[in-house]
């Protein structure tokens, strides 16, 4: 094998799992990064032992872009990127809503992905062209088409590069459903699955959205940055607008409006 497949990041994150359930709800060592967010014994053992030496030595010629920890190799055309738990905080609070985060570039373009839920064991898988599953069977996005009642999740937070407080207020007086997004990835495999139509996020770092890019669109909806364009997804984002694609252009004109 030249890159992964899909059935080796399944693999990875099958193994990803089994620490997550294993380090559930107990005495995990928590540390503080720079940027006041938590992490635990548990993301460092997936990021460093199941994905970052894993990958190095399957794979020596796959940079790798992981939320605590990368590997990068010059003029490498593939890139994997990986957050090894989506979700740390409720994790850390014994609320089972944590998700595995990985998937594979080709020159910042997303080929392959997996966001694995290792709780209820749902696995989602997108290769590009070839649609997306959940568990081996084919999903795809709602058909919701207005923002009356529609479920929209939204992560933001004080100082963002993006300002969604006001867009978040617009949203709610329309009269949408808001769905806490206690992981981004999570969210993205919800929409997916056609379980809630989109959410907005404005994070400068890829580690979610490179999956939940490919995963939304095999299932026919939309992710863009937060201005409604397109991206590369390899180092740093414009935040998304991840959504079935019906409600897209209408979220993306709000928070033009508002940034």
């Amino acid at each position: 094998m030249d890159k992964p497949t899909v059935q080796y990041l399944i693999n990875i994150a099958i193994k990803a799992g089994i620490i997550i359930r294993e380090g559930f709800n107990k005495n995990n060592m928590v540390t503080w990064k720079s940027d006041s967010t938590p992490v635990t014994s548990s993301d460092l053992q997936i990021n460093d032992a199941v994905v970052v030496a894993q990958i190095k030595k399957d794979f020596p010629h796959v940079s790798i872009l992981a939320e605590e920890g990368s590997h990068f190799v010059k003029d490498s055309i593939y890139t994997v990127v990986c957050d090894p738990i989506d979700g740390t905080t409720p994790f850390m609070m014994g609320v089972p809503v944590s998700a595995f985060c990985i998937s594979l570039l080709k020159s910042g373009v997303p080929v392959l992905a997996c966001i694995y839920d290792p709780f209820m064991d749902r696995m989602y898988c997108a290769k590009k062209g070839s649609g997306t599953s959940l568990n081996g069977n084919k999903i795809i996005v709602s058909k919701k088409n207005t923002l009356v009642r529609a479920h929209i999740g939204t992560i933001w937070w004080k100082g963002s590069n993006f300002n969604l407080d006001k867009v978040n207020d617009v949203l709610l007086k329309l009269g949408i459903n808001w769905v806490p997004p206690y992981s981004i990835a999570y969210s993205g495999a919800l929409i997916a699955s056609g379980n809630i139509d989109a959410t907005l996020f404005p994070s400068l770092k890829p580690w979610e959205t490179a999956a939940l890019k490919l995963l939304i669109e095999e299932a026919g909806g939309k992710v863009t940055d937060i201005y409604g364009k397109d991206q590369k997804y390899d180092r740093a984002i414009r935040g998304h607008i991840a959504s079935n694609g019906h409600i897209h252009d209408e979220l993306v004109e709000i928070i033009k409006a508002h940034n």
